[in-house]
């Protein structure tokens, strides 16, 4: 039974679901002259609600030194952070035309269809090349 499907008929009502594009990590490219890795993405368009980060969620992910704007987003996929031991980078999500890159998954319902991230904005002009 996937329990987000019946509560989103319920809080869409009140926050309606975003169209977001999910760029899903699904490893590493290597340069073969200069050997430098960039990470490797597939886009996917679905929608997901987009929630305010509890208070709860916010003292847990202080706890781990992250700072900045952060959101939870409830989506009927199974979106990941960072995996170091397959080695793969974290999930990005872009809405509102911002980019958010997921720091947490509190919840994972894998067997049920649907998970619900923490993600963090990221800040593209603060960035060093």
């Amino acid at each position: 039974m996937n329990l987000r499907s019946i509560a989103n008929g319920m809080t869409s009502r009140v926050n309606s679901n975003k169209t977001v594009v999910w760029r899903r990590n699904v490893g590493w490219d290597q340069d073969p002259v200069t050997f430098k890795r960039a990470p490797k993405y597939q886009s996917i368009v679905l929608s997901a609600n987009i929630q305010p980060v509890s208070s709860t969620d916010l003292e847990f992910v202080d706890g781990i030194n992250k700072q900045g704007y952060s959101r939870a987003v409830y989506l009927n996929a199974r979106a990941m952070g960072q995996l170091r031991s397959e080695l793969r980078g974290g999930d990005l999500f872009t809405f509102c035309g911002q980019e958010w890159l997921v720091t947490q998954v509190p919840e994972d319902w894998d067997e049920n269809g649907w998970c619900r991230v923490i993600v963090t904005r990221q800040d593209k002009c603060c960035q060093i090349s």
